[in-house]
This record gives structure tokens, sequence and C-alpha cells, in this order.
């Protein structure tokens, strides 16, 4: 699993999807408006998260560890694979 770099990349997320693209969030579907990165305290370490947001209201918290994320980003950048999409 990498998270490396999740946090001090500086795109935007456009989706993040799970259960093997089964279930997951996407900017402009269903009022999400961002997704954001994160890291808080959990079980002894430093957690990475993403916060989805409807608006300014927090919509649900997604613990990359836990659910094993695909992140597709709006710009792809020099080190992401094609289509800029890194798994996590």
């Amino acid at each position: 699993m990498m998270i490396d770099g999740l946090l001090d990349d500086s795109r935007s997320i456009s989706s993040v999807w799970w259960d093997e693209g089964m279930s997951g969030y996407e900017v402009g579907l269903g009022n999400v408006t961002k997704i954001v990165p994160y890291q808080d305290y959990g079980n002894g370490a430093m957690v990475p998260w993403l916060a989805v947001y409807q608006g300014e209201h927090l919509q649900v918290r997604i613990n990359v560890c836990v659910l094993g994320v695909e992140i597709a980003y709006t710009s792809p950048s020099k080190q992401a694979p094609s289509g800029g999409y890194t798994n996590v």
C-alpha cells in the first residue's frame, strides 16, 4: 500500500473508489464538491484519511489504509501513471 506523497500532492482529487470500483465518490456527482486528503491520529500513529465534502459540509471520512482506495486526480503529475490514478 503506497501512501507516500498523498498529503504533499498539490493536485485536486476528482474521485476516490474502493471495492474494485463498486463504491466511491466523485466530485460533481451526488453534490460532492471536493475530496481532501489529511491525516489524523489513529491507533498510535498518524493515519491518512480523505474528507468528502458536500458544499462546506463534511459528508464522510474515508480511512485510506483500511479501504485500499484508488484515487483519481484532476491532472496527472510527472510521476503519476497514465490517467492520473494512484492506488494506495
